[in-house]
């Protein structure tokens, strides 16, 4: 057992006498250090480590509370005493970190053994508990982390999807480029090698997609648009759900942002959706996704039992499976808790959910469909603080990208803000209908690299005709254009893929309500 040290100091030396015979009086154990001064205590404090400092807040050189400041180490706690039974300056030594404040007299002086000994249980209760924490998160992790690795063995079915046409896509067109290389035709080649180029970026986006979803580590909360992060994790899902099962999306236009880590809203829209898969079963059944701005209808949490108040948004899967048991419904989100057959689950998907909602201050709920019959499971989100926005008014957007994915997404994001859009993925049709309509459209936003004609040309050859239309260029390629390349192509923006929906709602939210003026590009 390690040695009690108390370093006492103080400059009195008739109270440090009676405190000394005091404490060796309850516990002779006890060894006391006595300092004078708050140098000769810095220089101890150099050189040992006390079990407690119990010190003067009045000294020849100085004063305790600032010498508390200097040495505040998690190693030991500090007890400062003082002539005056001043309630500020026990207020001020305690936030500066001082375990325990006492008036100096003689029954405080007496009683020191027993104050010693309650400082330090709770001391070590106290360490105890930050330990218990720290290792409850560690758990958490790794149950999150764990139940993460085997959630991706239920995205492969999509994942593989996606790859087999990707594949596909790049053998055949490098197939067809290298039977053209006898008859020399270099646009033709050119144009099969930008489809094979294409084709290996979303190959890349997916491997990225996989790798962010599989990271370990601690949260990383971002702005957040729910809408087109669960439309694509609805699309990876879909081919693990079967076909025997109908997915069902409803989704409220112009919701605001929430603060949430993006993988682990993946995490519990995977959760909830595969829950639901396996209560329905072998039979035909649906799954209804639903985002609204609406609390749920039951205001009180299932698995906390606190009431839940507004303003939230309410993320909701329902199925048509058989429900859950009421008596169940006390112990569905403990870990491991599971009602499926050995080999079938590890009970950890609704006890994740539970986890996750509440670490980023979310509820949910459980009850019964109204509509479908079985359980639905109601999860709350807090909208993220923001500035007001205007609401776009017959704005119209041109989005042009061969990426039909990337296009479709963007889409989505833009016409949940208000904008009317347009998609077109061939960017010769695209420079033909630019060229030949007079009303619109109010902006385009372009991918640079794509087969036959690049962003850049693609705005090159507008400018001719139309040199003050507004343009957007988004890059896989970070860095790949400089400020000075910016500039000569009188862009509105510069955004990188993967894209930051915030930032480009930002942008345009910026340029509609104090729009620039677009001159034509140098010659």
């Amino acid at each position: 057992m390690a040695e009690l040290t108390l370093l006492l100091i103080d400059d009195e030396h008739d109270h440090a006498d009676l405190i000394t015979r005091a404490l060796h009086r309850h516990d002779p154990a006890w060894r006391v250090e006595i300092c004078n001064s708050c140098e000769e205590a810095r220089q101890w404090l150099d050189k040992f480590t006390p079990t407690i400092v119990l010190s003067d807040l009045r000294l020849p050189d100085g004063d305790g509370l600032s010498l508390l400041k200097e040495t505040v180490n998690p190693a030991f706690p500090t007890i400062l005493m003082s002539a005056f039974g001043d309630e500020e300056t026990a207020v001020k030594t305690i936030k500066a970190g001082a375990h325990d404040y006492i008036v100096k007299s003689e029954n405080s002086f007496q009683s020191i053994g027993r104050v010693i000994d309650r400082c330090l249980r709770e001391w070590q209760l106290n360490i105890d508990r930050q330990q218990a924490e720290h290792a409850q998160r560690q758990l958490g992790n790794q149950l999150l982390q764990a139940q993460k690795m085997e959630s991706i063995g239920l995205l492969t079915g999509g994942i593989a999807h996606d790859f087999n046409n990707i594949l596909a896509s790049m053998l055949g067109f490098t197939e067809l480029a290298m039977s053209q290389l006898q008859n020399g035709d270099l646009r033709q080649i050119e144009s099969y090698l930008g489809k094979v180029r294409g084709a290996g970026e979303k190959a890349r986006d997916l491997i990225n997609q996989l790798l962010t979803y599989s990271r370990g580590g601690t949260r990383n909360p971002e702005s957040l648009l729910l809408a087109p992060l669960i439309g694509e994790a609805l699309r990876l899902l879909k081919p693990n759900v079967g076909t025997h099962i109908t997915i069902h999306s409803e989704i409220s236009a112009n919701l605001p942002p929430v603060i949430h880590d993006r993988v682990q809203v993946q995490q519990l829209l995977m959760n909830l959706i595969i829950n639901a898969r396996d209560a329905i079963g072998d039979e035909p059944g649906e799954i209804r996704v639903s985002l609204t701005d609406e609390l749920p209808p039951s205001l009180r949490c299932s698995s906390c039992g606190q009431s839940i108040d507004g303003p939230r948004l309410t993320l909701t899967v329902a199925d048509n499976g058989p429900g859950i048991e009421d008596s169940l419904l006390q112990r569905i989100f403990e870990p491991f808790f599971t009602t499926k057959e050995n080999g079938k689950g590890s009970g950890m998907g609704l006890a994740v959910v539970h986890g996750i909602a509440h670490e980023s201050g979310g509820h949910l709920t459980v009850t019964r469909s109204p509509q479908l019959g079985g359980a639905a499971f109601a999860l709350t989100f807090t909208p993220a603080p923001q500035q007001q926005r205007t609401k776009p008014e017959g704005k119209s957007i041109w989005i042009v990208d061969d990426n039909d994915e990337f296009a479709e997404y963007l889409q989505e994001v833009l016409q949940f803000e208000g904008y009317q859009t347009r998609v077109i993925t061939d960017p010769l049709i695209a420079l033909r209908a630019l060229q030949e309509t007079t009303d619109g459209p109010d902006l385009v936003i372009t991918d640079m690299v794509m087969p036959q004609l690049s962003g850049v040309e693609l705005i090159a050859n507008i400018r001719q005709t139309r040199p003050t239309l507004p343009f957007i260029l988004c890059s896989g390629y970070p860095g790949k254009l400089d400020q000075q390349d910016i500039q000569a192509l009188n862009l509105v923006g510069l955004l990188d893929k993967p894209l930051d929906s915030l930032k480009l709602l930002e942008m345009l939210h910026e340029f509609f309500t104090q729009p620039a003026t677009l001159s034509s590009i140098p010659q």
